[in-house]
């Protein structure tokens, strides 16, 4: 006996033989002769799984009439079978025939797609979730997928079925569905809007899109089990480690505001055994983390087909790698006259608050919309992040205000093992440094909050999208294209291209630091931040701020000559 057949009858011995008792296995051997029966004769690639189906179900002598019994006519009449739907896949999928001879040679084909991965071996989730899919076409919950899956005795093998199906998955299915029967499409749509997926919440969608998105999911279902049946393709196995589940720590989500496309690298942090740690070196000791692999999750805005979107991912990749570099010459880089044409704007917003007021009494004033909102956009750019207007207090210090960072990498932090007598424990902590008005206006931003109505959450919320709406109005008065993002990106490119050090950029930016090695974090002190700080405010005082300053000193000057 071969392989493929060993693999193929201990498969359905597993998911037939040893799930149900020997009374029960007749019909589900009959619905197998039926779809046997039922397989297109032109699929030629199905040869040696048929072979292998006819063997094993020679093992169960049924006598010549078996084409005339009633579940061979009719199909299982035995709800017993559909309870228990998760551990017995393929009993479901047998006592579930459809009433239409279209999606029951839709069932054949793939029952016999199913026994080619059963062969590529390592596809048992796949296997599992195509005889799901296939069953659920005779249910009231997918029967509509049905008018979209072609007629697949039309075709003479598995690879001009799929060219099939993907073509049918990049057409508009939403016009298909309108002109063939609206009120079954509105009703669908209004079922998807009720209860969307996690991929499909928190965006605009039209109808059409929402409705070919969702749609295109489902086909995918169809497409991908024949796609690696055609590559040959094994399946993966996934191994778990004795010692634990590694870590995983994903990044900031980086969005392109152009596409939509969202991108965000995620890390698997394996930490050794304490048997196998070292302490020949402080390097190897004191290290945040243990890098083993790295990937990048790509979610597309508006996928396409399979093969397009694997482009698009790594175009997308590429693009954020770029990005990461604030090149002078990107375009998402915010330019100097445009961040002088944003404080203009920004400072006439704020020009009414009155700070005099302030020097005379204890009492903070609650800021206006407008204001909240320049000093929201104002904060993000100074500090390249909007943690700290969001979970930071100020406080003042002299003639500037303070922010403590909350930042301590883990292995900082002195286990039980150790004695905390004998070790050296550093209290101080890192922080910004912000001008006294900047904090003033913190301050009077954190009373808003407190006599707004609305929760923390859902008033930053608000105030992000009127952020963005105002920038939105500073770009088309003035012909510019800021965007947060952008603002925020600022200072990390100036100090970027002043050599400031890319460990000292992340504490300031409030970055994540779990993917980095932490050593350089360990020497980081006050000074650092300061001084790269004051780099920062120099160059946005000297090169923006004065820049009109100078610019009218020296046309005045031309004019006395």
């Amino acid at each position: 006996m071969s392989s493929d057949k060993i693999l193929i009858h201990n498969w359905l011995n597993d998911e037939i033989k040893s799930k149900v008792t020997q009374d029960n296995i007749e019909p589900l051997v009959i619905e197998l002769h039926y779809l046997l029966d039922l397989l297109p004769p032109s699929y030629n690639e199905f040869d040696n799984e048929k072979k292998a189906l006819k063997d094993w179900l020679d093992n169960y002598s049924l006598d010549s009439t078996v084409r005339e019994s009633s579940v061979y006519k009719n199909g299982i009449n035995n709800e017993s079978f559909l309870k228990d739907i998760i551990e017995k896949p393929l009993i479901a999928f047998l006592a579930s025939r459809a009433d239409t001879n279209k999606v029951n040679q839709i069932r054949s084909v793939y029952l016999f797609v199913c026994l080619k991965m059963v062969v590529l071996t390592k596809y048992k989730s796949r296997i599992k979730t195509t005889l799901d899919e296939c069953r659920l076409l005779t249910t009231k919950y997918r029967d509509f997928l049905v008018q979209f899956l072609p007629d697949v005795r039309n075709f003479t093998s598995l690879r001009k079925l799929l060219s099939a199906l993907e073509e049918i998955k990049n057409s508009n299915l939403y016009e298909i569905w309108l002109n063939e029967n609206k009120e079954s499409l509105e009703s669908f749509i209004s079922k998807i809007k009720a209860r969307p997926h996690i991929d499909e919440k928190d965006k605009d969608w039209t109808d059409p899109d929402l409705c070919n998105y969702r749609l295109s999911k489902y086909l995918y279902d169809f497409i991908l089990p024949i796609e690696k049946v055609v590559e040959q393709k094994q399946g993966i196995t996934r191994k778990f480690s004795s010692v634990g589940k590694p870590k995983v720590i994903s990044t900031d989500i980086y969005v392109d505001e152009l596409t939509g496309d969202a991108t965000a690298t995620i890390y698997s942090i394996n930490l050794p055994p304490n048997e196998n740690q070292t302490s020949e070196t402080f390097e190897i000791d004191e290290r945040q983390d243990d890098d083993n692999e790295a990937v990048f999750e790509v979610k597309l805005d508006k996928p396409t087909s399979y093969h397009l979107d694997i482009v698009n991912a790594q175009q997308q990749i590429n693009m954020r790698r770029k990005r990461s570099m604030l090149l002078n010459t990107d375009v998402q880089v915010a330019k100097d006259y445009e961040v002088k044409i944003l404080f203009d704007e920004l400072f006439t917003d704020l020009k009414t608050y009155d700070i005099s007021y302030l020097d005379d009494s204890n009492h903070m004033i609650a800021l206006n919309t407008k204001e909240q909102i320049a000093t929201y956009i104002l904060v993000i750019m100074l500090t390249g992040s909007t943690k700290i207007i969001r979970n930071y207090d100020v406080k003042e210090q002299y003639d500037r205000y303070c922010i403590d960072l909350e930042f301590s990498p883990t292995r900082a932090k002195l286990d039980e093992q150790y004695s905390s007598e004998l070790s050296t424990v550093e209290n101080d902590s890192l922080e910004l440094t912000l001008p006294r008005l900047i904090g003033i206006l913190i301050e009077s931003f954190k009373v808003s909050i407190k006599k707004s109505e609305n929760k923390d959450k859902v008033f930053f919320n608000n105030i992000e999208k009127s952020a963005k709406n105002r920038i939105k109005e500073i770009n088309k008065r003035n012909n510019i294209r800021l965007s947060l993002s952008k603002l925020k990106n600022h200072i990390k490119h100036v100090l970027l291209h002043s050599g400031t050090d890319t460990a000292v950029i992340d504490v300031i930016t409030s970055s994540p630091v779990n993917h980095l090695s932490a050593l350089p974090y360990f020497s980081i002190t006050k000074g650092d931040i300061y001084y790269a700080q004051f780099h920062y405010f120099s160059y946005l005082k000297y090169n923006l701020l004065m820049a009109n300053d100078n610019t009218s000193n020296r046309e005045t000057a031309k004019n006395k000559m």
